[in-house]
């Protein structure tokens, strides 16, 4: 399970002037809560045996950060003091620790301090004294008053933003730079050698693997849409089709980085079955990815349509 939102994108990105901007956002929001699934289920059923007083602590982190973002505190330092002591708590309660940062990420202040009318109401007033005290001749080092509207500037625009997005902003290159690739390397070590090919192509494993990806998933999503919009529960995104939204169904087959993490998990006290287990996730996401593609090039419509 767990889309690979980059791979999935990637594809996408090849007939992006085909089909509409909503069948993007309709994928990466499933990619999004797939992640969340995985995320809880490696939590619950790949960690080891609860440790219920570590288990109380880790959600006690949680309700002192919940707490503070209610009440208004915002300050980076102390969620992400938080966010390890969460970990940790985590961690030892013997869930996997890959939920402490779903819980975190849900206890960051994710509202502004000020609205869209009062930034643009206070940006003004700054910038006007900041005008009414500009000297031809003179440096903003030389003007104090200067200075200290330029630093009000900054806080405003500062309490515009979110600190969830703040986060999100320093946190991504890091993550896309070492994260990522360090998390790729370490769970991929997938063999293509003729021994290994032949064992991957005779397992069940295999082609268990390869059906939940390549049938069961884009059957699932088209599934849960239908009764959605049956039920009322939700409507797709604007301009998007039903041929597209099978389509997306097939690139939600992508599996890779999550789906080899979660192979390592479930077969740690079985390791002949990892090699034709990983080797199964590259296969259905190569065929996910054409299909997807060639139903795309099949039944995409105007490319005009945004």
């Amino acid at each position: 399970m767990a889309t690979d939102t980059a791979f999935a994108i990637g594809v996408l990105a090849i007939l992006a002037s085909r089909v509409s901007i909503s069948v993007g956002v309709f994928l990466t929001a499933l990619a999004i809560f797939d992640d969340i699934g995985a995320i809880v289920i490696v939590a619950f059923f790949y960690g080891g045996d609860l440790n219920l007083s570590m288990l109380l602590c880790a959600a006690l982190v949680v309700v002192i950060m919940y707490a503070f973002n209610i009440v208004g505190l915002r300050q980076s330092w102390f969620f992400g003091i938080s966010a390890i002591l969460l970990w940790l708590c985590v961690h030892e309660s013997g869930l996997h620790a890959t939920l402490a940062g779903l819980l975190a990420a849900l206890t960051i202040p994710a509202k502004t301090r000020i609205s869209q009318t009062g930034l643009v109401t206070t940006m003004r007033s700054l910038l006007l004294s900041f005008e009414q005290r500009i000297k031809l001749d003179g440096k903003i080092l030389e003007s104090h008053e200067q200075h200290v509207l330029t630093e009000d500037m900054k806080l405003s625009v500062r309490a515009a933003s979110t600190p969830l997005q703040r986060w999100e902003e320093s946190l991504i290159n890091p993550i896309a730079i070492v994260v990522l690739p360090l998390f790729v390397l370490f769970n991929a070590g997938v063999s293509f050698s003729g021994e290994a090919l032949e064992l991957a192509f005779d397992s069940s494993v295999t082609w268990g693997i390869f059906a939940g990806l390549v049938i069961g998933k884009p059957l699932g999503i088209v599934l849960f849409c239908a009764i959605g919009m049956w039920s009322r529960i939700g409507v797709l995104p604007a301009h998007i089709s039903k041929s597209e939204v099978v389509a997306v169904g097939f690139l939600a087959g992508i599996g890779f980085t999550m789906s080899t993490f979660i192979t390592s998990l479930s077969f740690e006290y079985y390791p002949e079955h990892i090699e034709p287990a990983k080797l199964g996730v590259l296969l259905a996401s190569f065929t996910a990815a054409m299909i997807a593609l060639g139903f795309l090039s099949l039944t995409s419509r105007n490319p005009n349509v945004n």
